[in-house]
C-alpha cells in the first residue's frame, strides 16, 4: 500500500459510518474540541457569523464554536452521530443535519466560516476530493474562510488513522476555489507516540 493511500477509510456510505459510532471505533471522537480549531480562531481573529462544522460527528467542534459566539450548522453523514449531536446541544446555537456531501446540499448557508477536522481527508479520489471543494466554495459567503486539520503523508508508515494526504493533493483539490492562505505542519497530538502529522488549512474563497 503506497504512504498516500495507508490509513485510510475512503469514501463510505451511512451504513459503514453508523457501524463505527455504534461499535466505540472511532478514534477521531475524544472528549472535548479540537485545540486546533480553537487557536485558528484566535490566531485569525475570526469575526462571528455562521459558520459549517462539516463531518461534525457527535457535534464536540460545533458545541464548541457555539461557546465561542458563532451560529453553527454541523453535518454528518452518520444517522447514529447526529442522533447524539441532537441529543447534547442543549440551548447552544446549533443545528445538526444528516448530510452525505457527495450527493446532498448543505443547509443552512451562506457561511463565514466552514471548519473541517478530518472530513477532505477521508475521500481517496480526487474527483471526490475536488467535488468537495466546490460544494464548500458554494456554501460561503464572499472570502470567507476553510479551515481545515488534514492527515498528513509526513512521517513513517503507519496503519491508523487519520487517512493521509499530500500537500499536492490537497492544493490540488482546492484549486481553482480557493487561495491558499496557510498550509503548515502539525500533529494530531504532541503527547502521542508515534506523532501523526497533519496539513493545518486555512484558505480563502476566490473572488
Amino acid at each position: 500500500m503506497s504512504q498516500s493511500t495507508r490509513a485510510t477509510t475512503g469514501r463510505q456510505g451511512q451504513q459503514w459510518w453508523d457501524e463505527r459510532y455504534v461499535s466505540g471505533r472511532t478514534g477521531w471522537d475524544r472528549p472535548g474540541h479540537a485545540t486546533q480549531l480553537e487557536r485558528a480562531i484566535t490566531r485569525l481573529n475570526l469575526p462571528l457569523g455562521r459558520a459549517l462544522d462539516m463531518g461534525c460527528g457527535r457535534g464536540r467542534n460545533s458545541r464548541f464554536l457555539a461557546t465561542q459566539g458563532f451560529s453553527v450548522v454541523g453535518v454528518d453523514i452518520s444517522a447514529v452521530a447526529i442522533a447524539d449531536a441532537q441529543a447534547d446541544q442543549g440551548l447552544l446555537d446549533c443545528d445538526f443535519h444528516r448530510v452525505d456531501l457527495m450527493t446532498d446540499p448543505i443547509p443552512g448557508g451562506p457561511f463565514g466560516t466552514v471548519f473541517d477536522y478530518g472530513c477532505l481527508h477521508v475521500f481517496d479520489e480526487d474527483e471526490h476530493r475536488a467535488l468537495l471543494a466546490n460544494k464548500i466554495a458554494g456554501v460561503l459567503e464572499p472570502d470567507g474562510l476553510y479551515i481545515a486539520v488534514i492527515g498528513s503523508t509526513d512521517g513513517p508508515p503507519r496503519d491508523v488513522g487519520p487517512p493521509r494526504r499530500s500537500a499536492l493533493q490537497v492544493v490540488t483539490a482546492l484549486e481553482p476555489h480557493f487561495e491558499i492562505l496557510e498550509l503548515t505542519r502539525g500533529v494530531i497530538r504532541p503527547d502521542e507516540d508515534p506523532i501523526r502529522p497533519t496539513w493545518e488549512l486555512v484558505a480563502r474563497k476566490r473572488a
